[in-house]
């Protein structure tokens, strides 16, 4: 497909859903202030004594109404328009490295729906941990994990479940609202200001497509005209380091002993993995010669190449970061030469290497 679109503007989702959450508070303020203006008016149209006040603001609070109903309407088709193109860029910004897919956003909702946004929980923490995984792919910072939107979607979705319990109330008992007035405020409030972290987690996903959006349209025109344009968010080559690091990725030696990768803890702790060429860590069984598995190493976490004369080539291409023994990270996705016993801390997977 063509370019992806990079400008969704988060500052206009923002002040509509805001103004859409106070909708009916204003609705309420604005029919309230009409009525009391007119009150004496409507007293002497509903004795029958002449005056058209009633006529009047009945027609005003029907304006105020149609207005409210037409603005509710525009939204909800703004908010099927703006998310169907997000799931469908984050698609093609995931698919191109096999990292998944998501349903439309039509479908998303529905489901929602039927489950009391049960579903929208887990699908905002999917798309989160996918969006996270494609940050070292596309070597870009995204805002979101998959963590941060699972805890955003289900406080947001308070509100759902409270306004479902009090229709459950009402239909088994229709005084439980004027027995509980105080407790139903309360709860009300609460959950009306913890739908906004609903607004929070979409905001996140909009700029982090965008953000990876325009990544994405880089890598395409590099992958058309076949070669990379220079740019902040592509690799720094490894000339570019240090005088010493080029002359350690060129090693004269093609015929050279290769190195060795030694487990120190976790899944191959005392294991002793030869390093001729270039070794990925990561969890896809297809490309990495040593495969973790587990949800915080990426598909491709990082890869170490021996470059002879006792030096090593990491490059850190993950979305939780290699470490060093002082618990410094790798810079993403730039070469860093390093020597002999140095330590590679793996994410927070409880995996260590040694380069030996």
């Amino acid at each position: 497909m063509g370019n992806l679109k990079t400008n969704r503007s988060v500052g206009l989702y923002v002040a509509l859903t805001i103004l859409m959450n106070f909708l009916p508070m204003i609705l309420a303020v604005v029919i309230g202030k009409r009525l009391l203006s007119n009150s004496s008016g409507l007293a002497v149209s509903a004795l029958g004594l002449g005056g058209g006040s009633l006529q009047s603001m009945l027609t005003d609070i029907l304006a105020f109404l149609i207005f409210a109903w037409v603005f509710a309407v525009a939204y909800f088709i703004y908010i099927l328009v703006l998310f169907w193109g997000v799931c469908r860029d984050m698609n093609s910004i995931c698919g191109r490295y096999g990292l998944g897919n998501s349903m439309n956003y039509i479908l998303v909702m529905l489901l929602s729906a039927v489950t009391l946004n049960i579903y929208y929980i887990f699908w905002s923490n999917q798309q989160g941990k996918r969006l996270k995984e494609a940050e070292g792919h596309y070597q870009r910072q995204v805002k979101g994990t998959g963590i941060s939107h699972l805890v955003f979607a289900l406080l947001g979705s308070v509100p759902v479940w409270v306004s479902a319990f009090f229709v459950y109330k009402l239909r088994t008992d229709p005084f439980y609202l004027m027995a509980h007035a105080g407790f139903i405020a309360g709860v009300s409030i609460a959950g009306f200001f913890l739908g906004f972290l609903d607004m929070l987690n979409r905001a996140y996903f909009i700029k982090d497509v965008n953000i990876l959006a325009e990544a994405y349209n880089g890598q395409g025109t590099w992958e058309e005209n076949g070669s990379r344009q220079a740019g902040e968010e592509y690799t720094m080559p490894v000339d570019d380091l240090t005088p010493d690091a080029a002359q350690a990725w060129k090693s004269k030696d093609a015929g050279m002993q290769g190195g060795y990768l030694v487990g120190c803890k976790g899944e191959y702790q005392g294991a002793s993995i030869p390093i001729e060429g270039e070794l990925l860590i990561g969890r896809d069984e297809t490309s990495c010669q040593v495969v973790i598995k587990r949800q915080d190493i990426s598909r491709k976490h990082c890869t170490i190449r021996y470059n002879g004369e006792g030096s090593y080539t990491v490059t850190d291409c993950s979305s939780n970061g290699v470490y060093d023994k002082e618990g410094n990270a790798f810079p993403k996705n730039v070469p860093v030469v390093c020597g002999f016993g140095t330590v590679l801390v793996i994410a927070k997977s409880g995996n260590e290497f040694l380069l030996k």
